[in-house]
């Protein structure tokens, strides 16, 4: 997703979560079974010791059981279908209330009707008994409902929270990286602008340098691997040697940290432009750069220290960029220290397998 994308994406308009929700008509089935059985068994063993059987009790079981059931999943894709509707809360949960006790009281009416038919008369009950009965199913049926709705709902607005959130973080990412893509240009045009016409020669080789490494800064991954991260530094150390020559070293200890590692884009680079930015470069004062693996799952770029005088109220802008990236991105930050004679600064080593966890997670958001 670009910059431009993001910018015209208002919250308003992402796409919306779809809702993970048990209402369906498999979990009423689902739910009617168990609810069904249980409160069948309750009502039968209530009644072992009075009941004088005209009937077989096993065919009075399966019937009974059968009517629960029936009139469980009745109850549960009713109030289901209504409390998923589109209307105000209020009357959702005031027409399920009425609605299951309606078709509770009627279900009494047609379940009584089908037992006298089936016990030719043999075991009639009571039709009070039977609208009592139904009736606490349609309350039970309501408060199971209306607890996994609410539920349901909690679990919804935790999903909207997280993707908002998320949604957040990239729109905050992309306006970090808007920041320093025109940063990187402007220096390196300063750069070039002072070689034209004291050294065109070198001036060319800067210029076609500088098209390739540009290439590199806008691209859109998040995480990039720690070699291809180094290359590109190489690349731009290779036109700050066009113009300082040999008054710019830079000392490399690594700890095989190469592989499977991943850092974020133009970090290093950043760091070594930031100490030559900020200190004096010249043959009285050559600039010693180090960038070495610390052996703790970071790497320091650090330099010796001779600040330019006119530098000596930088706000840190780029630092504080960069560990914002880091944070936003991976949940780390960058460490900075300065003794005075030396500026050092670690950045974390994102290893492989977190790297691809969140590059896949940004790749779900983004997608």
């Amino acid at each position: 997703m670009t910059p431009a994308i993001l910018k015209r994406k208002s919250l308003e308009t992402l796409k919306p979560l779809r809702m993970v929700t048990p209402f369906t008509v498999r979990n009423a089935l689902y739910m009617s079974i168990p609810t069904g059985i249980l409160l069948t068994v309750i009502m039968l063993l209530g009644k072992l010791n009075t009941q004088t059987w005209t009937v077989s009790p096993d065919f009075h079981f399966v019937l009974t059981l059968s009517l629960n059931c029936a009139l469980f999943f009745l109850l549960f894709l009713y109030v289901f279908s209504i409390l998923k509707s589109g209307m105000r809360v209020a009357w959702r949960f005031a027409l399920a209330t009425i609605g299951a006790l309606v078709i509770a009281a009627s279900f009494s009416l047609l379940s009584n009707w089908v037992k006298n038919q089936m016990y030719e008369g043999q075991l009639l009950e009571h039709l009070g008994d039977n609208v009592l009965k139904d009736s606490l199913i349609a309350v039970i049926t309501i408060l199971i409902t209306v607890l996994i709705y609410m539920l349901s709902r909690r679990h919804q607005m935790e999903m909207e929270n997280e993707h908002l959130q998320s949604e957040n973080l990239l729109v905050r990412y992309e306006t970090l990286e808007n920041q320093l893509d025109p940063h990187f240009l402007f220096n390196s045009l300063n750069t070039l602008s002072g070689l034209i016409g004291t050294d065109d020669e070198k001036a060319q080789a800067y210029l076609m340098q500088l098209a390739s490494t540009y290439r590199y800064t806008i691209q859109q991954n998040k995480l990039v691997p720690l070699a291809d991260e180094l290359a590109f530094a190489d690349a731009y150390l290779y036109m700050m040697n066009i113009r300082y020559g040999d008054s710019l070293t830079v000392v490399r200890h690594f700890d095989e940290v190469q592989s499977g590692y991943y850092v974020v884009p133009i970090s290093v680079q950043l760091l070594i432009e930031n100490a030559i930015k900020h200190n004096v470069v010249s043959n009285r004062h050559p600039l010693t750069i180090t960038v070495a693996s610390t052996g703790h799952g970071s790497l320091r770029v650090s330099n010796s220290m001779c600040p330019k005088e006119e530098d000596s109220t930088s706000e840190g802008i780029g630092l504080s960029n960069m560990d914002k990236r880091y944070e936003l991105i991976a949940g780390e930050h960058i460490s900075v220290s300065n003794d005075g004679t030396t500026f050092s600064v670690e950045i974390p080593l994102i290893p492989a397998q977190k790297a691809e966890a969140i590059l896949a997670k940004l790749g779900e958001e983004m997608g």
